[in-house]
């Protein structure tokens, strides 16, 4: 079961109360020692709820890094992309009978626009369009110059090191969100076993178990079935004071 960040923020401030109570009571400490939960077991539980909110902290940060790294992306994305996209509707418009060089630049066909794909296909086109004597030679007289393919290149060399950074975050992120759930389903089975114990030591006296923010909710009240006969006959009934005041 997912749980939503408010959610398992909610469950930490839960816990954190549960256990500040429980450090301060002396008489349930002294209770639930008979049933095993001395110092350092409660220590335990302590510890395992520092862990789920260490992971649960270290998310957040990693996660907002990420989402403000996004948006840097997609500007940076749309800033080369629509310069490169430029460059070769103008290519395959002026070169559209020269066969070898649409074919060497790679003017026709569809654009992958994954970031991956779109880093490979520019970085081609940059490097063949600088390198190439022959090809540079042909695009020259188009107002194409080394400057100004070289900064396209590195246009895209920049965004290609950005997207490893986010690459890289986000693999983080993942690994946060198994970790940390790992985590609160630590925490949640010590929390679970803790508070069954407690509510049999305090079985008789559920109110001691809401001074340490453990409450017991009373089972909601079965909603009375009615006979469907009677419904019928109270029906019918109505119906026939309604005709006789007719």
């Amino acid at each position: 079961m997912a749980f939503s960040n408010q959610e398992l923020e909610d469950y930490l401030l839960e816990t954190r109360v549960t256990f500040e109570n429980v450090s301060t009571h002396t008489s349930f400490k002294a209770t639930i020692l008979d049933f095993g939960y001395d110092e350092n077991r409660i220590l335990e539980g302590v510890n395992k709820r520092v862990e789920a909110q260490r992971l649960f902290r270290l998310y957040i940060e990693k996660r907002q890094q990420k989402l403000g790294l996004k948006k840097k992306l997609d500007a940076l994305f749309k800033a080369v992309y629509g310069e490169y996209s430029g460059h070769i509707q103008r290519l395959r418009k002026e070169l559209i009978l020269d066969e070898e060089a649409t074919e060497i630049l790679v003017l026709n066909g569809p654009r992958d626009r994954t970031r991956s794909g779109f880093i490979e296909m520019s970085t081609n086109f940059y490097t063949t369009a600088i390198k190439d004597i022959d090809m540079f030679n042909k695009i020259q007289r188009f107002g194409f110059t080394v400057e100004k393919l070289q900064s396209g290149l590195d246009g895209v060399e920049a965004f290609a090191v950005m997207n490893s950074q986010y690459e890289k975050l986000k693999g983080e992120c993942q690994r946060l969100v198994v970790e940390r759930d790992e985590a609160f389903k630590d925490l949640r089975r010590w929390m679970a076993a803790f508070i069954a114990t407690c509510r049999v030591a305090y079985k008789d006296n559920l109110q001691t178990l809401e001074e340490v923010g453990i409450f017991v909710l009373n089972r909601p009240r079965k909603k009375e079935k009615v006979d469907e006969n009677e419904n019928q006959t109270n029906d019918a009934e109505a119906q026939t004071q309604t005709e006789e005041g007719q």
